[in-house]
């Protein structure tokens, strides 16, 4: 079964607008050697070598502004997702070795295209710590075989949606 996901891009400008800044004001970005680094309490998230990612292709207009708002957009998603599971005074370190976005783009036509061969797929590393002590640490490697039945209903039509479930399974599973 093949679908077809518009880019975000092509969703309407003021629900961009409305939804980017709600969900992003609250995190802070910062910027090593090209590895973005995104604070969003509890919860701080480094991009590590975005150039090699297996699949961060923007659909249509710019690359950089896709990265960006898909990097805030699912750090937002780690701390929405851990901040119900982690202690008051416990923090969440990630980092991102790899990203696949769920589906693939479809050049000529400027969407994504989302069949059961192409699953989101993320990996990383974790640290949880209580000040400056190490509660527990390890890696992850997320992918979602069948993620097309995994999100129903309205979820469907947030940004990201296969790829926070990933996240949000794994925040409950692990935490």
């Amino acid at each position: 079964m093949r679908s077809i996901l518009p880019s975000v891009s092509l969703f309407s400008a003021t629900w961009i607008s409305a939804s980017l800044w709600a969900v992003f004001s609250s995190g802070a970005m910062a910027h090593d050697e090209g590895n973005p680094t995104l604070d969003v309490p509890p919860v701080q998230v480094t991009w590590e070598d975005p150039q090699n990612y297996r699949d961060i292709q923007a659909a249509t207009g710019s690359q950089s502004k896709f990265e960006a708002s898909t990097f805030k957009y699912l750090t937002q998603s780690f701390s929405k997702n851990v901040k119900r599971y982690l202690p008051d005074g416990q923090t969440l370190q990630v980092t991102v070795t790899n990203l696949d976005l769920a589906g693939e783009v479809n050049i000529p036509r400027d969407v994504r295209v989302l069949d059961h061969n192409t699953p989101p797929r993320i990996t990383f590393t974790y640290v949880v710590k209580d000040g400056d002590n190490v509660v527990t640490q390890g890696d992850a490697d997320l992918s979602s075989l069948g993620y097309q039945g995994k999100v129903i209903g309205l979820a469907r039509d947030r940004p990201y949606p296969y790829e926070n479930q990933m996240i949000k399974e794994w925040a409950k599973k692990t935490f």
